[in-house]
């Protein structure tokens, strides 16, 4: 694999990622436009880097909504409203994660970089002066696209919205500070049972319950507009536990602690299990 993949050059003129700056509300609209699950390859990741590298000294805008990348109207059978109307809605998957192909296909010593940087962005996310609130429609929200989700301010979600952390299946742990931050938000115990499951669905209810996500709406798109535009104060649910995770018997101080334990995997058979997995999605979609 090309070691360019890992460098910091921003992308110019993203196209996988969309970006939308709109003033008048103080608002920033970011969103994966890959495909119907909106994977995160390293080409989203350089282009999401990119957007977000865009905001960072960007006194204008106060809010940064991440969202599926799908939006639908419900004011116009011709014009849908813009992204940022309270009439705006977003549909389809907010990201089932990273891209388990290129995964497979990497070194230990790659997996580690791979792991510092989907960790360096997300990083990023949290660091963002504004606001950052991940709108996730009614679908799923897995894996490096749920880290993703975690590293904003809030998480606004559609009742129907599914929720998974399947890196076990995989025989990986989450790499891109999902060890850091799933435990901040629903809590130690919660979360190293959630991924030591395997990558069992959590619906909408139990993640609002548990503190993932802080509100659940029919339209979250629209609902996340208005409260920024009626100046609206977000209310967090997240339990804030300070403790750290343990998984595979060592315990996750920090990141290099997670893209250490996420890169042994490597000794494991891992490139292997993730080819058999892709070929076990290839025959359940024939």
């Amino acid at each position: 694999m090309k070691e360019r993949i890992f460098s910091q050059e921003s992308v110019e003129k993203p196209q996988k990622v969309l970006f939308e700056r709109v003033p008048e509300v103080a608002t920033a609209y970011i969103s994966i436009n890959n495909g119907e699950k909106n994977i995160v390859s390293l080409e989203v990741l350089g282009e999401l880097e990119s957007c977000i590298d865009r905001l960072k000294e960007d006194a204008e805008i106060k809010y940064v909504v991440f969202h599926s990348g799908r939006i639908v109207g419900q004011d116009s059978e011709d014009v849908p409203p813009r992204i940022s109307s309270e009439y705006a809605e977003c549909s389809g998957y907010f990201s089932t994660g990273a891209h388990v192909r290129e995964m497979s296909e990497l070194s230990k010593e790659e997996a580690f970089e791979y792991s510092k940087l989907g960790q360096r962005i997300m990083k990023k996310i949290q660091d963002l002066p504004q606001t950052t609130v991940a709108v996730i429609p009614q679908g799923f929200c897995v894996g490096g696209g749920l880290e993703l989700s975690m590293s904003c301010t809030y998480r606004i979600a559609h009742k129907g919205s599914v929720f998974q952390m399947p890196e076990k299946k995989l025989n990986i742990i989450p790499g891109w500070r999902g060890t850091q931050t799933l435990p901040y938000h629903i809590g130690v115990q919660e979360a190293e049972a959630w991924i030591n499951s395997g990558g069992k669905s959590m619906k909408a209810e139990k993640a609002y319950e548990l503190g993932l996500i802080d509100y659940l709406y029919e339209n979250p798109l629209g609902n996340t507009n208005a409260m920024i535009q009626h100046g609206i104060d977000f209310i967090s649910r997240s339990k804030h536990d300070p403790a750290k995770i343990t998984l595979n018997g060592k315990k996750i101080e920090n990141d290099d602690d997670e893209a250490t334990l996420f890169a042994d995997s490597w000794n494991n058979g891992t490139p292997q299990g993730m080819i058999s997995f892709l070929e076990k999605q290839k025959k359940a979609t024939k």
